[in-house]
């Protein structure tokens, strides 16, 4: 099977290989005291190209004699932004991997024929000027700034859903409004992509079908979390035993409600 050796040095030193061929592409990370010397000595008996920045890329046909009389040269450029452009590339594009290996092949059997591998030598120099990403920074500030307001809305969505959850046992415009307020508090929380605040706010709404006596709904919720949170890889105990206390607040309301029920029969059956 044909394939291309690429092997990359900063300065002096191997600092990574990798093997591409028509249908796979692999690195292997090298010790830093690999130097160019010592990794590259014993590969003179494979036919190869060397690839140096602002250098020569040369064809090594077998032979240290044979190496010093014939020599085929290339300028290239590359730079690391370059290289990894080029790396990523192969890594995931089989079709371009193929044209690679084809062209690199085909250039040195005009010159070598029968050769089916190839070693490529790169070596990444340094930037003439440092290159900022001025995009994607413009992206970051944005989810930045995206990520403060939302926190900073979350913090007052908690302290105005508190008081209105508080007042809700006794006023049910309380009880929704505490609970309209956990539903935006529930869609904040899955912009933050944060589970443990999503399954927060479930139980916040929970509480607010408590307090509107919609019992049914509010155990569904409460179990479900529960059992989530208790199968999880690492439960969070605050969490379960929130699950508990609103569970407990059920039960005692449910209670409440269903004696007040019989209470109201008994009057009316006098």
């Amino acid at each position: 099977m044909s394939f291309i050796r690429i092997l990359v040095f900063s300065g002096n030193n191997a600092c990574e290989r990798f093997y591409v061929s028509f249908d796979h592409f692999g690195n292997r990370a090298l010790g830093e005291k690999n130097t160019r010397r010592e990794l590259w000595d014993g590969d003179f008996d494979s036919t190869g190209f060397e690839i140096v920045t602002h250098q020569d890329l040369v064809a090594l046909p077998e032979g240290d004699q044979i190496f010093k009389e014939k020599k085929l040269t290339f300028h290239i450029a590359c730079n690391a932004l370059e290289f990894s452009y080029f790396i990523h590339i192969l890594n995931h594009s089989r079709e371009y991997r193929q044209q690679v290996v084809s062209y690199w092949l085909k250039k040195v059997d005009n010159y070598i024929p029968k050769t089916k591998n190839v070693s490529l030598k790169i070596t990444l120099n340094d930037f003439s000027k440092q290159i900022l990403d001025h995009m994607w920074c413009h992206r970051i500030s944005y989810l930045v700034m995206e990520r403060t307001e939302l926190d900073n809305a979350m913090s007052w969505l908690s302290t105005l859903g508190g008081a209105y959850s508080a007042l809700g046992d006794h006023f049910s415009h309380c009880a929704d409004m505490a609970g309209r307020i956990s539903l935006r508090q529930f869609h904040l929380a899955l912009r933050l992509g944060d589970p443990s605040t999503v399954a927060r706010c479930k139980l916040y709404i929970a509480l607010s079908l408590i307090q509107k006596n919609k019992f049914k709904h509010a155990k569904l919720i409460i179990e479900t979390q529960y059992h989530l949170c208790l199968n999880s890889t690492s439960p969070d105990i605050r969490l379960l035993r929130m699950c508990k206390g609103i569970w407990s607040k059920l039960r005692y309301e449910r209670s409440l409600y269903i004696e007040a029920g019989k209470k109201m029969k008994k009057i009316n059956c006098l």
